[in-house]
């Protein structure tokens, strides 16, 4: 089974440039995990799309952030602590990265 959250949006103070210190910025998070499987009778038998979003939330605000690199990985690390997740993918968007551009970013692919 895999679940996913799309287009989360978040703002964070993100950026290595000097225009983007102090900024806050819109980051779009995209998110895919898959789970082992196992019979699903009720919501502690499965991993909830609320608490997945609260890990990429609470880790966006957590500081600055240099890299959007760094924080996909803090973000997986965090996601992947729950054996029940097989493989998670995360996408991160910075919208206002490039002017021309609608967004760059990343995306990592971790399996435990």
């Amino acid at each position: 089974m895999k679940i996913f959250i799309r287009d989360l949006e978040v703002s964070a103070d993100i950026g290595i440039h000097p225009h983007e210190q102090g900024v806050s910025q819109p980051l779009i998070f995209n998110l895919w995990v898959e789970v082992v499987s196992a019979p699903i009778s009720s919501i502690s038998d499965t991993i909830c799309y609320e608490s997945l979003s609260a890990i990429i939330i609470a880790a966006t605000h957590a500081k600055h952030i240099d890299l959007v690199e760094q924080l996909a990985e803090t973000i997986l690390a965090k996601i992947l602590a729950d054996k029940r997740i097989r493989t998670a993918t995360l996408h991160i968007a910075k919208p206002n990265a490039i002017e021309t551009a609608a967004a760059a970013g990343v995306e990592i692919t971790q399996s435990q």
